[in-house]
Formats: C-alpha cells, structure tokens, sequence
C-alpha cells in the first residue's frame, strides 16, 4: 500500500535517534571576534588660536613662578629637618 501523507508528515511521524548525553561530543568554543576599530577624521583645518589677554597670562606665569618657589622652600626645609634630626611635621606643630 502507498504511502499518501505529504512529506513532511512522514518524516515527523518517524522516531528521530539521538546520541546519549555521555557520547555527544563537546563543542568548541567560538573563537573571540574583536570589534571594529573606527577612527574619527581628523579636521581638515586648524581651528585659530584666540589671543590671550596679557593679565590673564601675568597671573598664570605669577602663580606658576609662586608653585616653583614654595616648592623650592618645601625641598629646603625638609633637607634642613633631615640635618638636625626632627621630623618636619614636629617642627609645625611646634
């Protein structure tokens, strides 16, 4: 007798083997991709330079000479510290 179904039907209606879990072979992992580097454009120009006010850059310069200094005095006064023995922090504290 001929079989009628479609074909589908028969291949739904026929038991399917599966291996058992203790003989299913391990995966491999998927290999790692890295994402796509994109690089901004640079600018086609060069954005001009504002001019700087001269009080704004005496201050700067001021404050930059004034850093330099207290440096300097703090380098001083721990190597003079280091000489006689006490410990700078004593020394405020005093």
């Amino acid at each position: 007798m001929a079989d009628n179904r479609r074909p589908q039907d028969r291949a739904a209606s026929q038991p399917v083997s599966v291996p058992p879990p203790s003989q299913a072979k391990p995966s491999a992992p998927l290999p790692r991709q890295e994402p796509v580097m994109r690089r901004w454009p640079r600018p086609a120009q060069q954005l001009p330079i504002a001019e700087e006010d001269p009080m704004q850059r005496y201050i700067r310069c001021s404050l930059s000479y004034q850093n330099q200094m207290l440096a300097d005095i703090k380098a001083l006064l721990e190597r003079i510290a280091l000489n006689t023995g006490s410990d700078p922090e004593d020394a405020e504290k005093g």
